[in-house]
């Protein structure tokens, strides 16, 4: 028997399930596999996937030309520590016995300044935390709080939460627009209009073969490989694959009478 005679039709009127960047490679496979003289309706579903490729190809590539987003967490943590750090430094110098160290007293009243309540305003939604931020800032601005950090030696801490808040209100933005997203292509649309295309193609090289015979189906193995080799690849458990011709079995011993 023949190959053209076990050839099943059945096995490539079907897409193996694949994701849009795996289906884009198996097309510019087929268009590399087309056959050298391809019937008028195999060279248009031909076209018809290189115009599916290229829409598909475009648009994935706009998803990876978006610059990833920053990451909110790390500028809130990264403000946190600040605050937390000079909260707990004047904590710790506060402590020390106020009749002996004048420098104590300052840093009480800077600790009873900046942080009546605590580090509570640190567990804020991202705005609310910004202008709490701000209020204490201003305030250090306004009743000269500067000059008795850095006596103290907390210059460091405050250039730290300067820095910070910096990026913190860019973050919220209070003090940079925020650009808004583009909306970006539905890869998940592109994926099946894509899928299509490739399941016309496929009924294509299909319907060559019934009508062209053993020329044909020489002509559109490579194009079959392709298919095959992705579908093997996407079966989770050697199911749906393209079924080989079964070995012959030994003819069993004859049993005796």
């Amino acid at each position: 028997m023949s190959a053209l005679e076990l050839f099943d039709p059945s096995v490539y009127t079907r897409t193996p399930n694949l994701d849009l960047p795996s289906y884009i490679a198996l097309g510019h496979q087929l268009l590399q596999a087309l056959p050298a003289r391809p019937s008028s309706a195999l060279k248009a579903s031909a076209d018809e996937l290189a115009t599916g490729l290229a829409e598909a190809e475009q648009c994935y590539g706009e998803h990876l030309q978006i610059a990833v987003p920053q990451d909110n967490r790390v500028i809130d943590q990264a403000a946190d520590v600040s605050w937390g750090s000079l909260y707990r430094w004047l904590s710790a110098y506060a402590e020390l016995p106020h009749d002996r160290y004048p420098k104590a007293v300052q840093a009480e009243a800077l600790l009873q300044a900046l942080f009546p309540s605590g580090l509570g305003f640190l567990n804020s939604e991202y705005g609310a935390q910004w202008t709490e931020a701000e209020q204490r800032l201003r305030r250090i601005s306004r009743d000269k709080l500067k000059p008795v950090l850095l006596a103290l030696g907390g210059g460091d801490f405050l250039t730290e939460i300067e820095r910070c808040h910096k990026d913190y209100g860019e973050m919220v933005g209070v003090t940079k627009v925020k650009t808004p997203r583009s909306k970006l292509p539905d890869l998940r649309a592109q994926r099946q209009k894509l899928q299509q295309a490739l399941t016309a193609h496929m009924f294509q090289l299909v319907a060559m073969v019934l009508a062209g015979g053993a020329s044909a189906y020489k002509a559109a193995l490579p194009s079959f490989a392709a298919i095959d080799a992705y579908r093997e690849k996407a079966a989770p458990s050697g199911t749906d694959k393209k079924p080989t011709d079964p070995t012959p079995l030994a003819p069993s011993p004859a049993q005796p009478a």
